[in-house]
């Protein structure tokens, strides 16, 4: 299972390896989560109205803010499970 990891370039050593998803297609992301079934991705939040966004982050925000936990969503007509979690950082700074 795919597990995207919702952090900022602010609290990551190496920002270059977080996932810039808002120029994707829904077969960009299906592709992308073939080669890399069961990875850690690390993703940036974002307002753009996006693919991934629509299909992997809009259905599971609370108040603005992404819910942890293991998710599923249909992608291409195939059902892709997943698990959000969030940076520490980021939790601790909402207070």
């Amino acid at each position: 299972m795919i597990t995207f990891y919702v952090t900022s370039h602010y609290w990551e050593d190496n920002s270059a390896d977080i996932l810039d998803y808002t120029k994707m297609s829904e077969r960009d992301i299906a592709e992308f989560i073939n080669k890399h079934p069961n990875d850690l991705v690390k993703i940036e939040p974002s307002t753009y109205k996006c693919a991934f966004r629509e299909k992997f982050i809009e259905r599971h925000l609370d108040n603005g803010y992404v819910q942890e936990g293991v998710f599923c969503t249909k992608l291409n007509g195939c059902t892709i499970d997943f698990r959000i979690i969030e940076n520490i950082n980021a939790k601790l700074q909402r207070g």
